[in-house]
């Protein structure tokens, strides 16, 4: 089958994609040396060895490896932090609604209830949030 049927990498349009595609790039490089462990004692090291490996240690040091971290801290960090930074002045201001809620109801005023909406929204934000941070 041609080449050109082959899915071409994404362009840096879509920043997200490119660095998801440079993972699923590094996560094969990494099964390289593991694939070794096993072929060298079977085969030693010929030919076919040393291409790998050479291949396997231009990528990490000199090829996209090294650059990964910075693309991932201009393409990635910089592109979440205000949404997770957008998400930490929500939760704050809905911790306050919830806070002066749960005071009064805490200091038994008779007139005070924790509003099930509130209490709702504020646990579904905070778990998307933390779900978003930890992945």
């Amino acid at each position: 089958m041609p080449n050109a049927f082959i899915a071409a990498a994404p362009d840096f349009s879509q920043p997200i994609v490119v660095l998801t595609h440079c993972h699923d790039h590094i996560r094969k490089q990494l099964e390289i040396p593991q694939n070794l462990c096993e072929y060298l004692p079977q085969y030693g090291n010929n030919a076919q060895a040393q291409q790998v490996m050479h291949s396997t240690m231009r990528y990490f040091n000199q090829a996209a490896a090294p650059h990964h971290h910075t693309d991932e801290k201009i393409d990635l960090l910089q592109r979440l932090l205000p949404e997770i930074m957008a998400e930490h002045q929500q939760t704050d201001r809905l911790w306050h609604v919830l806070d002066l809620q749960l005071k009064l109801v805490a200091a038994s005023n008779p007139d005070s209830q924790l509003s099930t909406q509130d209490v709702q929204q504020f646990s579904t934000i905070y778990f998307s949030h933390i779900g978003k941070e930890e992945a």
